[in-house]
């Protein structure tokens, strides 16, 4: 039987995003999961005088067969 787990990441940039994420698929607890699907969501934090960006990954993986 197959088991889903649900997993974030929160980086400042998409591409530090998907480097996270890529890198933990390539890891020793990634691996044994198969990536199901990927919510991205962008988050902006206005603290004047700045914007302050940040992208948080929602992904849910499923175990492999």
């Amino acid at each position: 039987m197959q088991q889903i787990k649900f997993k974030t990441f929160t980086e400042d940039s998409i591409e530090r995003l998907e480097k996270s994420v890529n890198d933990f698929l390539k890891s020793d607890e990634g691996s044994a999961y198969s990536l199901l699907n990927i919510t991205i969501k962008q988050i902006e934090e206005r603290k004047f005088p700045n914007i302050e960006e940040d992208y948080n990954a929602i992904v849910t993986l499923v175990t492999k067969e």
